[in-house]
């Protein structure tokens, strides 16, 4: 069975243009957001609304797939990740990423996208039929079609190109399918890296571990050869956190 589409328990639009300043200008399910596989993820819902008054304040809350997009199982690819851009489509476009609070001024259009569930099963094996109805309902873009071995332009099926599609090799299927951006911050953010990391942190007062926790990710987030050792990256990266602040210097053998 495929997997529901997000959560659609809400405010109507029209109670919410009713008691605050905005015009919703769209609100729907995400073409594609689905994770492709034999039986394909819930859809993500997508938002685009405009504001209209100086200062206005836009919370955007909880939005934990900005970066790791939800995984496949037994075969099935990921799911797209989530999105919060502001003037969408213009010279001006802001991806807001995970920002949590956002100051708006009059006229801004921000458009908020929830991530989309992972697929089960090797897409290459949904039924044809299945995918050509997902296109035509707009749940499958034509472009997005071929990710589940069909090939289709001008709403037309390419029946040729599509059987060339599905007879190719495939890779052994995984039990869990990663998201490449998951991939990479997993090679270096190994059990031995958070284990480092962990007494780094605990050897600091308090009130400092968070602070210092973020300034350590930065650090390693620049460091081109962190997949090659990630402990010694973790180091590196903790010392260069700390330099400014010579209250950290660490008493000898806490952080050994």
């Amino acid at each position: 069975q495929d997997g529901s589409n997000s959560f659609l328990k809400n405010t109507p639009v029209e109670i919410t243009e009713a008691e605050v300043p905005i015009r919703v200008l769209s609100y729907g399910l995400q073409p594609d957001s689905g994770g492709p596989g034999l039986h394909r993820g819930g859809l993500g819902t997508q938002m685009t609304f405009q504001v209209f008054t100086p200062n206005s304040v836009v919370t955007a809350r909880n939005r934990d797939r900005v970066r790791f997009s939800s995984w496949g199982v037994a075969g099935g690819q990921a799911g797209a990740t989530c999105g919060f851009t502001r003037n969408p489509g213009t010279q001006g476009a802001e991806n807001l990423g995970n920002t949590d609070v956002v100051r708006c001024a009059p006229g801004d259009i921000l458009t908020i996208s929830a991530s989309g569930p992972g697929g089960w099963g090797h897409p290459f094996d949904r039924p044809l039929q299945a995918v050509l109805r997902d296109v035509a309902q707009g749940k499958v873009s034509e472009p997005g079609a071929r990710a589940y071995g069909v090939a289709i332009a001008g709403g037309m099926l390419d029946q040729a190109a599509t059987t060339a599609l599905r007879a190719a090799p495939r890779a052994e299927p995984e039990a869990i399918s990663l998201d490449p951006a998951r991939r990479a911050f997993e090679a270096v953010w190994s059990e031995r890296a958070w284990d480092r990391l962990s007494v780094l942190l605990f050897a600091l007062p308090v009130e400092w571990r968070f602070f210092m926790k973020h300034q350590t990710f930065a650090q390693v987030a620049q460091d081109a050869a962190a997949a090659a050792d990630p402990v010694a990256a973790i180091e590196r990266g903790f010392a260069a956190a700390a330099a400014p602040y010579p209250q950290l210097a660490l008493r000898q053998g806490d952080a050994a």
